[in-house]
Parts: structure tokens; C-alpha cells; sequence
């Protein structure tokens, strides 16, 4: 089964998601991608094991200085990507199946992986593993990565409008 948490860009989809996992109990297994502030203004982001609270950084402003575990990747927008990052979220999921996990949590589905690249790999790994998946994904993407990655039927959730 595979069910999208849908909004807008800074819709809330993360908080629901995080949210929607706490509701898992013990079988729970994933990541999200929690934003990096500085004085109020966005840096990037870190991914955050749900699990574990683990945290590694993803991806963080082309334009301002980069953590030293970084392991840069490719630049896309105004953002540079951490390869260690896509890295360590597919060891999260290599782990959740070794572990015999039935429900995997991922956040974010976006214009990265629509182009085969960031976190392609593992959506495509544990959608073949029949994994039950929560996706987040920007309401404008829907349509565009059910066709990439054969969803088929999938259960949309919308994230609740703000202050509900």
C-alpha cells in the first residue's frame, strides 16, 4: 500500500507524517527531512531518522558554507546535496528490511527524484519490496511520480489546513 501525505510547499506534510508515524507504534521505520534555520532564515535541510533520532545533512545552500561531513554532491536549484545523505536515508531502508519492517516512512518525493536521482533508488527498492509506504510529496508532483514509479493505486492524504 502506498499512501502520499500531499500540500503545498511548507504545507505541513512532515509534521503530519511525523505524526502519522508516532501512530505506527514499534513497526515503524523511516526518515524525514527536517529544515536547517539560522537567525530565522532557511540553510538546508538534515534528514532525521524516525526511528532512532539519528540525523545526517542533506542538503544545504549553494550559496553558504557546508558542514565538513558533507560529502557534496550535485548541486539542483539553489541547493547542494550531500551524497552521504542519500547514503545513509538508503541504509535506513536496507536496515528496515533486515528487520523485516512492513511499513517505511519517506519524506520528500520531489523534482530530484522524478529525474531518476536522489532518493529514485530507494523509492524504486521499497516499492519492488512491497513495503507499505508513506510518501510526502508536493501536491503539484502527484501525478507526475505515480507514472515514474508505477504506483498504480495509491491512497492520498492531504496534510490538514493549518491550525486544525
Amino acid at each position: 500500500m502506498i499512501t502520499l501525505v500531499i500540500g503545498p510547499r511548507n504545507g505541513g506534510k512532515t509534521t503530519y507524517l511525523q505524526e502519522i508515524f508516532h501512530s505506527q507504534g514499534a513497526g515503524a521505520w523511516g526518515f524525514c527531512s527536517e529544515k536547517v534555520m539560522e537567525d530565522g532564515q532557511l540553510k538546508g535541510y538534515n534528514l532525521v531518522n524516525m526511528r532512532t533520532s539519528h540525523t545526517c545533512p542533506l542538503a544545504r545552500l549553494a550559496s553558504g558554507p557546508l558542514p565538513a561531513d558533507f560529502g557534496q554532491g550535485g548541486v539542483y536549484g539553489r541547493f547542494v546535496f550531500a551524497d552521504n545523505g542519500f547514503r545513509t536515508a538508503q541504509q535506513w531502508l536496507d536496515t528496515a528490511l533486515e528487520n523485516r519492517a512492513e511499513t517505511f516512512f519517506m519524506d520528500e518525493l520531489g523534482q530530484l527524484e522524478l529525474q531518476g536521482r536522489g532518493h529514485a533508488p530507494l523509492i524504486e527498492k521499497a516499492v519492488s519490496a512491497g513495503l507499505n509506504l508513506y510518501i510526502t510529496i508536493r501536491d503539484i508532483h502527484v501525478k507526475a511520480a505515480a507514472e515514474r514509479f508505477g504506483f498504480g493505486r495509491y491512497t492520498p492524504v492531504f496534510t490538514p489546513p493549518p491550525g486544525k
